[in-house]
């Protein structure tokens, strides 16, 4: 029954330059046509792709404290701890669809 439903897609849009479909479930079921051997131990569910495919826009705020009272190596610290979660972000999670911003405390707040 699946076959019959990549078959049909596949006459569907073959117009459109259409040569292999994926089929993945939140149940870790996953086919694709043509078929290739993947092995019995590949779970989609851990994919990048899969996860940006299932959850919804995010918005995300990271706040970093720079007032007078965060010395130097506070500071450094911080800023450090910002980067490296903007990196992780940026390379695993973050779509087009989502938005970023990354808000500095001191006095008062800058964008």
């Amino acid at each position: 029954q699946m076959c019959d439903f990549f078959l049909q897609n596949l006459k569907l849009y073959e117009n459109m330059g259409i040569s292999f479909q994926f089929l993945s479930s939140v149940h870790g079921v996953s086919a694709e046509y043509p078929g290739t051997l993947r092995g019995l131990y590949y779970d989609n569910r851990f994919e990048v792709w899969f996860k940006r495919s299932i959850f919804p826009p995010k918005d995300v705020v990271i706040v970093v404290d720079q007032s007078g009272s965060m010395d130097g190596n506070r500071k450094c610290g911080a800023m450090a701890f910002a980067s490296a979660q903007v990196d992780a972000l940026v390379h695993a999670w973050i779509t087009p669809q989502d938005r970023f911003q990354l808000l500095l405390v001191a006095d008062e707040p800058h964008v």
